[in-house]
């Protein structure tokens, strides 16, 4: 039961959402995410949907992280991955996946003002990352967000 959360200046802060290339594509950035954990061995992935970049580390090569900017994460081959089962000593089970990652669109249009910027997801750690317009970080473990998202 891990928390850290970081305060910052959120309520002096009003930045309105200006729309990114990101927010054109975020259904498809959400489901290529969903599928790189599922089925090709991806166990971290960090959204910039505010920045329009995306990291990615695989289990096979866990000291090194492929960035892509959206364009390039959004028209991205999955056929060229090879296929990695889900690991079975995964901290966040696949099927808190979808919840987890539909929370993420929730959390970048809820607001105009106070938006999701960042999202990140550690499968092996369970540590979601959430960076907010206001600047706001969050480090949230799963046993925490659990029972929000389910």
């Amino acid at each position: 039961m891990y928390q850290f959360h970081f305060k910052s200046d959120c309520i002096t802060k009003e930045r309105a959402r200006l729309p990114r290339e990101s927010d054109d594509c975020i259904d498809t950035l959400l489901d290529k995410a969903y599928l790189l954990y599922r089925d090709k061995g991806a166990y971290e992935i960090d959204l910039g949907l505010g920045p329009d970049t995306v990291l990615v580390r695989f289990l096979r090569t866990p000291l090194y992280y492929s960035v892509y900017t959206t364009p390039q994460f959004r028209d991205l081959d999955l056929g060229k991955f090879a296929d990695h089962p889900y690991p079975e000593n995964a901290a966040i089970a696949s099927d808190l996946l979808p919840p987890l990652l539909n929370m993420f669109h929730k959390a970048r249009y809820q607001d105009d003002h106070f938006y999701l910027r960042d999202g990140g997801i550690n499968i092996m750690s369970g540590f979601i990352k959430l960076i907010f317009s206001c600047g706001g970080y969050h480090i949230v473990d799963i046993a925490e967000l659990e029972s929000v998202i389910v």
